[in-house]
């Protein structure tokens, strides 16, 4: 029988393990959704469209900075038209999750944009013309989840093999 303390020792470590792999695939998810989404997106069709509105919600300054990924949100409508048909939409990027990085690059290429009153690309949906975004491009952090994932499921296979092909000292 154990010890007790050798047996709180051993539950904390399980409930420990159990606790960062739950935040590790998780982020894994997250990553791995927005993987999916651009890989969805592969066939999506280039129309031409123009910017209705484009703006940043709850932010403090006059133009964002490079750090401004965890302030402010950014928020831009646009028209573009799907064989003769004529539709508005708000997304921004085909990601699902975590576009902050980009968030201040993509406010200044909008924003040029609407200045020179110049037609933007839309990536269109073909089976569903509704569904659109203006960007569609691989991220570092959609790597970074999926991969991350993968090794903590390797740590987690392997940790428990030392202990096991150890040998035993006779006392």
């Amino acid at each position: 029988m154990l010890e007790t303390s050798k047996l709180r020792k051993w539950l904390w470590i399980i409930a420990c393990r159990w606790l960062l792999s739950i935040c590790i695939f998780g982020v894994a998810t997250l990553g791995t959704w927005n993987l999916v989404d651009y890989w969805r997106s592969a066939d999506w069709i280039q129309a031409v469209g123009t910017i209705i509105c484009l703006e940043i919600a709850d932010y403090g300054g006059s133009e964002p900075s490079p750090r401004w990924s965890s302030r402010g949100k950014l928020s831009c409508t646009y028209e573009y038209s799907v064989n003769g048909q004529s539709y508005v939409g708000s997304k921004i990027g085909v990601e699902t999750f975590g576009e902050s990085r980009t968030r201040a690059r993509r406010y200044r290429e909008l924003k040029a944009d609407l200045a020179e009153a110049k037609p933007i690309t839309v990536f269109v949906d073909p089976n569903a013309p509704a569904r659109s975004a203006l960007f569609r491009e691989t991220l570092s952090e959609m790597y970074f989840g999926p991969a991350l994932g993968l090794f903590w499921l390797c740590a987690l296979m392997f940790s428990g093999r030392r202990n096991s092909t150890r040998r035993k000292v006779p006392k």
